[in-house]
């Protein structure tokens, strides 16, 4: 007989749901790989009569309410947090793969095209994918990730691989597949001569109409231009990092790069350039169902906790110096229940579900490139920080839902947004009085965080700020340092706040210090 569950025997699996509220017929379960519950609650109420009587005793009553909240804390290993992150931006992220993250919903306009079959050379889906030759792809199945491939040809559904110069190796075939395999497109060979121009005001990239639309870039989306090898970059510029501000038909204009400008203006006979999935604020409710799996109990049956309708309520991204970069994700749902299973039910349900991939955590030592606090300047890409050195950092996203609730209802019917807003607090050396001078003038700032290990990485991108606080704090034997607090606004670029994940940059891209890894 059970007489105890440890916690060891429990896990979480998600599901993106097909409308508020309900999850898919078949519903395609991913596990997370989170390391602890913030607030994970089903918690009924209720309410006892009282009754004028000569006695003092209250009557038996009954239950009034139900509230669900599922959170929980997980480590960024790069991208196994991009399908929540873009759940708390209300938005579905623009990706370049065969599937989508969010395979499920319906506001996923992706066609979903599976992995059938590898080789070391070829990769078999099942329609026509939607990738060309001079592609730069990975094979994301747990065990290629991180080996680079340049696509050679397409030919009904089978694309034909290279492994790259650097970074690159032939396709290993795994039997069998993980059920969320995907062929990902992580940017693009030009072979075509290219142009790079930077004046202090802009830095502009002349691609060529094939690579514009090829990429097929959107304004505010960021992307990482040169490669390992030296003959796929600019002789006299290193790789950078830059945010694309205009788009024409044959040219990419970046307001924001991690390169000091003016440029050499140069050219280069071929060039790769790095891109990610791509998600910014809007208005488009992303729901989940978590089922949270609680061991048997005394019957030999399988006991899960359910939380359906589970919206994106309030998160925070947490870089404190010395340790991991984590995120705190809560949501609040519409209701939950607890159910058990006989073996062949429980099989049925979740007998496809994929477990969470390994992956190593960002570290704020060895895996920060930049975080770069500026207050713009009208016709500068490249304004100076206005810190040094950041000891704590912490972004937090709030969509301030309330519940909707009705009669008939054990829980509630949905959820109203309201503002979403999006603030946090930084620690930094102090080394200048520009930060006070910055908060005094109520002046407009903004914040980009680039991290990135073994060829993956992110940027979060907060164009528009202002800054508070600015407490600094002097005490014996320490450092001087100042406190900000900051609360961004919709920028002139029409969104508050984006992220980018890169599902491979090259090793150029790695913080100093740092390198790829073929481990």
């Amino acid at each position: 007989m059970t007489q105890r569950i440890e916690s060891r025997e429990t896990r979480t699996d998600a599901s993106v749901e097909t409308e508020l509220g309900v999850f898919p017929v078949t519903p395609k379960w991913k596990t997370i790989d989170l390391t602890s519950y913030s607030d994970a609650s089903l918690q009924y109420d209720a309410q006892t009569r009282s009754v004028m009587t000569s006695g003092r005793g209250q009557k038996k009553g009954t239950q009034t309410d139900m509230t669900a909240t599922f959170g929980y804390n997980i480590d960024n290993t790069g991208d196994n947090v991009l399908a929540q992150i873009a759940s708390f931006l209300f938005n579905v992220p623009k990706e370049r793969a065969t599937r989508s993250i969010l395979e499920g919903s319906p506001k996923v306009s992706l066609v979903t095209n599976a992995v059938v079959s590898v080789t070391a050379t070829t990769i078999v889906m099942t329609s026509a994918p939607t990738f060309a030759a001079g592609d730069l792809v990975i094979l994301s199945d747990g065990v290629n990730d991180r080996a680079l491939q340049v696509v050679s040809g397409v030919a009904a559904n089978t694309i034909t691989v290279a492994p790259a110069e650097v970074g690159g190796a032939a396709l290993i075939p795994q039997v069998p597949m993980r059920g969320d395999t995907r062929v990902i497109k992580v940017g693009l060979r030009i072979a075509t001569p290219t142009k790079l121009t930077g004046a202090v005001d802009r830095v502009t990239l002349e691609l060529g109409a094939a690579a514009i639309t090829s990429l097929g870039m959107v304004k505010g989306e960021w992307l990482f231009v040169g490669g390992d090898s030296v003959g796929k970059r600019f002789a006299n510029t290193e790789p950078f990092y830059a945010r694309v501000s205009a788009i024409s038909a044959t040219t990419l204009t970046l307001d924001a790069t991690t390169r000091p400008v003016p440029l050499v203006a140069e050219d280069a006979a071929s060039l790769d350039v790095y891109v990610g999935s791509y998600v910014r604020d809007g208005a488009n409710t992303l729901s989940f169902t978590h089922s949270r799996y609680l061991g048997k109990d005394a019957a030999n049956k399988h006991m899960r906790e359910y939380y359906t309708g589970s919206i994106a309520s309030e998160m925070a991204l947490n870089m404190e110096a010395k340790s991991f970069v984590t995120c705190d994700f809560t949501y609040t749902c519409l209701g939950g229940d607890m159910v058990t299973m006989d073996d062949a039910a429980h099989n049925a349900v979740y007998g496809n579900t994929v477990p969470a991939r390994d992956g190593d955590p960002i570290s704020t030592v060895t895996d920060v490139y930049r975080q770069r606090l500026v207050v713009p300047k009208l016709g500068v890409v490249n304004p100076a920080a206005i810190h040094a050195f950041v000891k704590t950092l912490t972004v937090n996203v709030n969509n301030n839902l309330t519940l909707d609730d009705a009669q008939g209802v054990l829980g509630a019917i949905g959820a109203s947004a309201g503002d979403f807003t999006a603030t946090g607090s930084m620690q930094v050396y102090l080394v200048s009085s520009k930060i006070r001078e910055a908060i005094r003038c109520n002046c407009t700032a903004a914040l980009d965080i680039i991290c990135a290990r073994k060829n993956a990485g992110y940027v979060l991108d907060i164009p528009a700020l202002t800054l508070s606080n600015g407490s600094i704090n002097v005490e014996k034997g320490q450092s001087v340092t100042i406190d900000l607090e900051q609360s961004a606004f919709e920028s002139a670029r029409g969104y508050t706040v984006s992220y980018t994940s890169f599902h491979y940059i090259p090793n150029v891209a790695m913080p100093k210090g740092s390198t790829g890894c073929d481990c």
